[in-house]
């Protein structure tokens, strides 16, 4: 199963996270979206910033405290138990809606237990493409609508043409399959 919600955060949550990501001054990494199916495609790239990812010790790596502070409300309304990693995608405008690189952002795992979740900040025409067997569902990009599905689904992001760039923030969270968690009307 998997969740569309737009208008996810409030508007002054929303606009504190949208601000962050928008205007910080942190720097982006450019990364080949997924390494193992490096083309030469000049649009198969993207740029990323790690905010957050549990290590193998079980502790968290990322950015300083203040930071994560103003993500924390979107994370409080997943009702999550952990996070397994939080990053921020900018996907650079392109001449067509090329495809970002099919992939799954957890390889095995339950999929009740692990989610992930794709909060928008750009309406654009961008979009997200995923597979649920043979079924492809397009899910258009949005200010404020979040996305989540299971982890183990293949997935890819698609490159917008209408705006400089679309930004995206991935977070893959577990949760207690036992709990119906409030975003799963």
């Amino acid at each position: 199963m998997y969740y569309i919600i737009d208008n996810f955060l409030s508007d002054s949550h929303f606009k504190t996270i949208s601000d962050y990501v928008l205007t910080s001054k942190y720097a982006f990494k450019d990364h080949t979206t997924y390494p193992g199916n490096i083309t030469k495609d000049l649009f198969d790239y993207q740029f990323s910033k790690i905010i957050t990812y549990l290590t193998e010790q079980e502790t968290y790596r990322g950015v300083p405290k203040d930071e994560l502070n103003k993500i924390m409300p979107f994370w409080n309304k997943l009702e999550l138990i952990k996070i397994l990693r939080c990053k921020l995608n900018c996907n650079p405008n392109a001449d067509k809606n090329y495809e970002l690189g099919w992939h799954r952002d957890v390889e095995n795992g339950p999929e009740d237990t692990w989610f992930s979740s794709i909060l928008y900040f750009t309406t654009c025409d961008g979009y997200t493409l995923l597979k649920k067997k043979d079924e492809i569902i397009k899910v258009d990009s949005v200010a404020n609508r979040v996305l989540i599905f299971p982890s183990i689904w293949l997935h890819t992001g698609c490159a917008p043409t209408d705006v400089k760039a679309r930004f995206i923030m991935n977070t893959i969270f577990e949760i207690n399959p036992t709990e119906k968690k409030s975003w799963m009307n």
